[in-house]
């Protein structure tokens, strides 16, 4: 057991590590916010799956990743801290206030992860590591507010998209195939509803007139995961 636990936190910080510096590479602000950060999803999915025991991986993968862009050991240090802290919280909010379910089959594992994963935890990491930055001299005060904001967005964000994907897919799972002529049917005209959709607005003939009516997408949308499962929207 202490054999695997050590690969699975090697694996994290070497996974974090890597999803934190594509995210840095793409205009961060202040050079450590940036406004989608994909190791937020990574630490909360991981963490939910093998426990709190993994928290090491996290820290060390933020505390390289910054320590690699410049960042002064203190202020990596305060980053790495308040990244480990903000997926202990996260992972101990879902299942303290929620009966969460890693699989994502019920309402309430879904709105406990927007609101206490995605929403609140997100608070500690942004609120802590744009403390470090103003404290090492890397941001300005009349720039906390700015980079406080892109932090916190980008670490929702992250926990909005890839941990749902991570957590989907991590379980086995049969895809689900049309037994008839209308299965096959409803499965091709969901397909086609959306790429005559998205050509039409994103196209070469770019109706930004359609703009109005995007929301309507989530009709095929939904039908698509109610008939062939999570993963197909993930």
């Amino acid at each position: 057991m202490i054999a695997k636990d050590i690969f699975i936190i090697l694996v994290l910080g070497i996974a974090y590590f890597i999803a934190a510096r594509f995210g840095l590479a793409f205009d961060a602000v202040s050079g450590f916010a940036t406004m989608v950060w994909p190791p937020t999803g990574i630490s909360l999915a991981v963490m939910l799956l093998f426990g709190y025991r993994v928290w090491p991986g996290i820290a060390l993968g933020a505390y390289a990743a910054n320590v690699s862009v410049g960042a002064s050991l203190f202020v990596a240090g305060g980053i790495a801290f308040g990244n480990t802290m903000e997926a202990i919280a996260g992972v101990y909010l879902l299942r303290r206030f929620t009966n969460f379910d890693t699989t994502l089959q019920h309402l309430q594992s879904v709105l406990g992860l927007i609101f206490y994963g995605a929403l609140l935890s997100t608070l500690i990491s942004a609120t802590i590591g744009v403390a470090s930055l103003w404290l090492g001299g890397v941001v300005a005060a009349s720039a906390l507010v700015d980079t406080w904001t892109a932090w916190w967005i980008g670490d929702m964000l992250g926990n909005l998209i890839i941990a749902p994907f991570l957590l989907v897919w991590w379980f086995p799972w049969r895809f689900y195939m049309p037994k008839n002529f209308i299965g096959w049917l409803e499965a091709v005209g969901i397909v086609a509803v959306l790429a005559l959709f998205n050509f039409l607005m994103f196209g070469p003939l770019h109706l930004t007139q359609l703009r109005p009516f995007i929301y309507i997408l989530f009709v095929p949308l939904l039908w698509a995961a109610i008939r062939f499962g999570q993963r197909i929207m993930t």
